[in-house]
């Protein structure tokens, strides 16, 4: 995983087009379903090397936000 990485994933990506990505597969961490608003899913992946981690929230099956941890030189925030 890599800051560069990250910054590649956009809103709107499906599950598929994320783990092809980032080359491997998420583990699912919750989900939840909300009348009117549908489903969301949260999916975690980590750097075992690095401790880095990336956690994505999608709903219907659509990426909604993005955060990470470890990567470059500060931890930041993206929706």
């Amino acid at each position: 995983m890599s800051l560069g990485t990250f910054e590649r994933l956009q809103a709107e990506m499906r599950l598929p087009e994320v783990e092809g990505l980032l080359g491997c597969r998420g583990a699912i961490d919750a989900t939840a379903t909300i009348p009117g608003l549908g489903t969301f899913e949260t999916y975690l992946w980590t750097d075992r090397d690095s401790g880095a981690t990336i956690t994505l929230v999608f709903q219907n099956k659509r990426l909604r936000s993005k955060a990470r941890r470890g990567l470059g030189a500060e931890a930041g925030r993206s929706g």
